[in-house]
Parts: structure tokens; C-alpha cells; sequence
């Protein structure tokens, strides 16, 4: 990572694409989330909202500006397609999570970055990378 993507503070980087993204975690296992949030705000992002299901995620689309959600393709109460959908109608791109196997994952989202679990913290950095870049490509 060249020093003009990243600048290190208090022991970890702060990615300067990331900086200040406004993020929605929808996943229903906390330890899960809780690693996801701090590889995230040490990455300089700001969490906007953590979800365990979908009418959580739901609620959390229309309250606030969202930058980037990542998704648990199976969350507490059945999967997370539906938020997918309310984000997409928002122009808002995403990253899917899962622990199974990628082609798990519904057809209709062929195109959108997997991220598969366990993650590692430059994995979900890679994935957040490939998303805004395709997100960038598109619009």
C-alpha cells in the first residue's frame, strides 16, 4: 500500500479512498459484525447503521445517506436480497458476505464482489476497492 493510498495512525491504516464512507453492516452474527466494524473504522470508515435482519436494513436505507453497505447473503429471518434490491434502487453499491459457496449467492447479483468467511482485514479492503471501482465504471 503506497503512502499516498494510506497514512498510518495510532497503529493502523487509514485508507484514503475509505475515509469518512458512510457503511451499513447487515449481518446477524455479532462477532462477525464487531470485526467487520473494526476492520472498517480502522480502515477510516464511518459505520452508519448495523443490521441483524431485513426489516432492520430496511429501516436503516431511509434514515440516513449511505456510501457502501456490506451484506450477509443469510441473515437472521431468510436473506438479504431484498435489501440488495432497496440499494440498488438507491444507487448504492454493495459487497455480499457469505460462508458458503460463491455460486450460493442468487444469479440476479452475478456482477457484485462476494466476499467470502472467514475475511481477512485485506480482503475486506479488496472487496470495498472492487465494489466502489465498479461502482465508478458504472455510473
Amino acid at each position: 500500500m503506497s503512502a499516498a493510498r494510506a497514512s498510518r495512525i495510532s497503529g493502523h491504516y487509514k485508507v484514503t479512498e475509505l475515509a469518512g464512507r458512510r457503511i451499513l453492516i447487515v449481518e446477524d452474527e455479532t462477532l462477525i459484525a464487531m470485526a467487520l466494524e473494526d476492520v472498517l473504522l480502522d480502515m477510516g470508515c464511518t459505520i452508519v447503521g448495523r443490521a441483524v435482519g431485513v426489516d432492520d436494513a430496511l429501516a436503516s436505507i431511509g434514515q440516513q445517506p449511505i456510501d457502501l453497505a456490506i451484506l450477509d447473503v443469510n441473515i437472521e429471518g431468510g436473506q438479504s436480497y431484498a435489501v440488495a434490491d432497496a440499494l440498488r434502487g438507491r444507487g448504492v453499491p454493495f459487497v455480499f458476505t457469505t460462508g458458503g459457496a460463491e455460486d450460493s449467492v442468487d444469479g440476479r447479483y452475478a456482477g457484485n464482489v462476494i466476499l467470502r468467511k472467514p475475511f481477512v482485514p485485506m480482503g475486506v479492503l479488496a472487496a470495498l476497492r472492487q465494489t466502489l471501482d465498479s461502482a465508478r465504471q458504472a455510473g
